[in-house]
């Protein structure tokens, strides 16, 4: 009898009742609800992925750059523990496959793969860092590659923190602030114009 079972370190989970309870139990920990935005699980009717549906929060509303972020904010973290997961625009898990919605209402989650998982080494520090300094600098014009890809709105600002492995740049969306992991040229070099002074003391 052949043994085809998968070593643990490739451990892969397809749709079905084990892969709906481990994302539950990701969401509860990792992504519980907020008086913004709150969720529950669907299944699609017909390939059996596990669909993480947005739901209006305890404040009542449903703003569509707020549902946009939340979901971005969840697929990360899905993402990061090694699920296989799209937003969806469409209306299939709602029972309406044909209609189509100009930003995403729902996850789609069809996997998970143990070798997925990011694994973070430690950061090992001899002496305590020195403050981080950082600036915002409001945008006056709308560059297309800022554009969020789930809600369509535009920065109003960026926040550039300056780090010793690098610039971070966060961009600053009217209701919520995200970070952009690859900053595009322009965006580095706008940061190194707006670096402040630095004294032996810290940021000045």
């Amino acid at each position: 009898m052949l043994d085809l079972a998968i070593p643990k370190q490739q451990a892969i989970v397809l749709p079905g009742p084990e892969l709906a309870a481990m994302v539950v139990d990701h969401m509860t920990v990792h992504c519980p609800p907020t008086e913004h935005g709150d969720w529950e699980l669907g299944q699609h009717p017909t390939d059996r992925t596990i669909g993480v549906v947005w739901r209006v929060g305890t404040s009542g509303t449903a703003q569509a750059g707020v549902r946009g972020s939340i979901l971005y904010r969840w697929l990360g973290s899905l993402k990061d523990a090694g699920f296989t997961v799209t937003p969806r625009t469409d209306m299939a898990v709602f029972g309406r496959p044909d209609e189509e919605s100009d930003t995403a209402w729902w996850l789609s989650a069809d996997g998970w793969a143990l070798a997925a998982v990011r694994h973070r080494a430690p950061v090992q520090r001899t002496m305590p860092p020195r403050p981080t300094p950082s600036v915002t600098v409001p945008l006056r014009t709308r560059a297309a590659d800022l554009r969020h890809p789930l809600s369509g709105e535009f920065p109003e600002s960026l926040t550039f923190t300056y780090k010793p492995t690098g610039v971070e740049v966060i961009a600053d969306y009217p209701n919520w602030s995200e970070k952009i992991p690859h900053p595009a040229v322009w965006l580095t070099d706008l940061a190194e114009t707006h670096r402040p002074a630095l004294s032996p003391e810290g940021p000045r």
